[in-house]
């Protein structure tokens, strides 16, 4: 009788492993799944942004745009509440003429009024619409004193808007920077002078440039504070979008993803909203120490059909190290994105995630894997 059990239970603890093995086996992307990720994956492109460079599938479409308020540069040695906060505003996908830049130039210093394709109330709209003083620099270069239309500065607790607008081999740029106080004017003035000098365009087939990419520009020199911020979509994958942003000497973060997503207080565990976590905990980002966390949401779309959105965050924080160079990193990843770029035939539209939860794990660890200093950046 003895030996019959023992002889049970072997063939139960084998039907076990076998089991397990089949059940391993079975975890992992498909075969299906796992082209799609080869296909993404492959022969990604390269970006350039801040001091880093980061690989990206070719699907994906890098809008190269900056907004002022959405970028900000400091210059070094210099408190950071005295120091102006130069900013720049450009879309790399309009190309101009000289000839064109110097007419809207010529515009803006007859009419006084600031050259904007942008109506009132809409997104970017400038804030300093009245021109009070321009000066050409040079034939490429002109600046501009702006207030805010129907009043005046009259006191020295009224700020003006300094901008020095500028062309790049096609590109027109706007850096612009605040003076609180009439006082301010010439040193924020001569500022905005020597950040501009600085800049220049980025030559991805020479990478080894000492800057700051900020889109197709590159910004030379050190700053006591820099941030910039870059968006990918794709036309393929209708429900992505992708942003990432780097800061460097940031003011640092009152907490870490984990202990957000942790906390009893966190909005997943306040509602009852149907979800699931694909990915959380600790890793290296670029030398540094990072946390990742990717939750999968599935519900009803509003008109009662299935849907699934993909939200994976990433925040990397630099050592604390003076004179440092390198960034905060903040890296988000949706797909099944809603009411995508205005204008487009997106607009308005529900999507259910376009990827897998294989498919999005292995497209996600491919791009933060590729986060890494440009060499000479530094």
């Amino acid at each position: 009788m003895k030996p019959l059990l023992q002889n049970r239970r072997k063939l139960l603890l084998a039907l076990g492993a076998v089991t397990l093995l089949a059940s391993l086996i079975g975890w992992g992307p498909s075969k299906k799944e796992r082209m799609t990720i080869d296909e993404l994956t492959t022969d990604m492109k390269t970006v350039c942004i801040g001091r880093y460079l980061l690989d990206v599938p070719k699907v994906f479409e890098h809008d190269n745009k900056a907004e002022p308020y959405g970028n900000e540069f400091l210059p070094a040695d210099m408190d950071f509440q005295e120091a102006p906060r130069m900013m720049l505003a450009f879309d790399a996908s309009q190309k101009q003429s000289l000839e064109q830049f110097q007419r809207d130039m010529r515009t803006m210093m007859d009419s006084k009024r600031v050259t904007t394709p942008l109506r009132p109330g809409d997104h970017g709209y400038p804030k300093y619409p009245i021109v009070e003083f321009s000066e050409r620099l040079t034939d490429s270069a002109f600046l501009f004193r702006n207030t805010e239309a129907g009043r005046k500065p009259t006191s020295s607790r009224e700020s003006v808007n300094l901008e020095l607008r500028f062309w790049l081999d096609g590109l027109a740029v706007a850096a612009s920077a605040v003076a609180y106080t009439p006082a301010k004017q010439p040193m924020t003035a001569e500022h905005l002078k020597k950040f501009v000098e600085s800049i220049k365009l980025f030559n991805p087939t020479k990478p080894n440039q000492p800057g700051f990419c900020a889109g197709p520009l590159l910004i030379q020199g050190r700053y006591s504070g820099e941030e910039f911020y870059g968006h990918f979509w794709s036309k393929k994958l209708p429900d992505l979008i992708m942003n990432i942003g780097f800061i460097t000497h940031g003011s640092g973060r009152g907490s870490t993803l984990l202990e957000r997503a942790n906390s009893p207080k966190n909005l997943l565990n306040v509602f009852d909203i149907g979800y699931s976590t694909l990915r959380k905990g600790k890793l290296q980002v670029a030398g540094m120490a990072g946390q990742e966390l990717g939750v999968r949401f599935s519900g009803p779309d509003r008109d009662g059909n299935k849907r699934i959105e993909h939200k994976f965050m990433l925040e990397v924080d630099p050592p604390n190290t003076p004179g440092t160079q390198q960034s905060q990193i903040d890296l988000s990843l949706v797909l099944g994105a809603q009411d995508l770029k205005d204008g487009s035939p997106t607009e308005g539209k529900e999507f259910s995630s376009s990827l897998t939860d294989e498919e999005v794990l292995g497209l996600w660890d491919a791009i933060v894997k590729s986060i890494r200093p440009r060499p000479g950046a530094f």
